[in-house]
């Protein structure tokens, strides 16, 4: 058995990184609904390098490109409901409450 009814997922402009391709890849399943805002765009995978005098330089070593809107960095994933954050929640409840009518 699973689950069979509506998922919704929020967003908003601080969504960022693993969250931004969890996000896309339930989107590109045709199972979830994402509401709130566009995310924030941050992607790349970073690792840090030593420079001279004790300092560290942090720079991207790998891109990610999600299935269902490309290339995420620097762009972020669009909601299917464009909401404020404070209002996602709320709006993700009151279609749950009419879905299951």
């Amino acid at each position: 058995p699973h689950y069979a009814g509506p998922i919704y997922v929020l967003v908003s402009s601080r969504t960022a990184s693993a969250a931004e391709l969890a996000a896309d890849a339930l989107a590109a399943s045709g199972r979830a609904i994402l509401i709130g805002e566009k995310t924030k765009g941050a992607m790349l995978s970073q690792k840090p390098f030593d420079v001279p005098e004790g300092l560290q330089i942090f720079l991207p070593i790998a891109d990610y490109f999600a299935f269902h809107s490309g290339r995420i960095e620097g762009r972020g994933v669009e909601p299917d409901i464009r909401t404020g954050a404070s209002e996602a929640m709320t709006v993700a409840i009151e279609k749950a409450q009419h879905a299951d009518m």
